[in-house]
């Protein structure tokens, strides 16, 4: 496990004692290297949709760690069946997010739009990032 897992591992624990953090957290960073997006940014956006529980639902029906809802697992290819998979859920999550970096090109726009452009979500999601980058500064 690399720091930037282990620094995640840590922040599920604090927020969330999950037995599957090491899951997550490797879920979290191969996908944001994927999709070329801070790995904390992906975390700061599961933390504050699930509170990092993979069998999450939302008031919409929206499901997994990042709460996805059913329209658009269907834009991302991700099957409706497997929106609770930490794996599948995280990826799908993590290339709407890169969606959004692209057209908006910066991360507390992006955060806004993921959620359909609340402003007091994207406060939330830069906050809890701004927490884990600072945290991950003093390893």
């Amino acid at each position: 496990m690399n720091q930037i897992e282990e620094s995640i591992v840590a922040r599920i624990a604090k927020v969330n004692r999950r037995r599957d953090a090491s899951e997550i957290a490797k879920a979290i960073v191969a996908a944001a290297r994927y999709y070329e997006i801070d790995p904390l940014l992906v975390a700061a956006v599961i933390e504050v949709e699930s509170a990092y529980d993979p069998r999450a639902v939302g008031p919409i029906g929206e499901r997994g760690l990042m709460q996805i809802r059913k329209s658009t697992a269907k834009d991302l290819g991700l099957s409706w069946g497997d929106a609770f998979l930490i794996e599948e859920n995280v990826w799908a999550g993590t290339k709407y997010l890169s969606w959004h970096i692209a057209d908006y090109g910066s991360m507390a726009k992006a955060a806004s739009r993921y959620n359909g452009g609340s402003s007091a979500y994207a406060a939330k999601v830069m906050l809890r990032y701004n927490r884990m980058a600072l945290a991950q500064a003093h390893l």
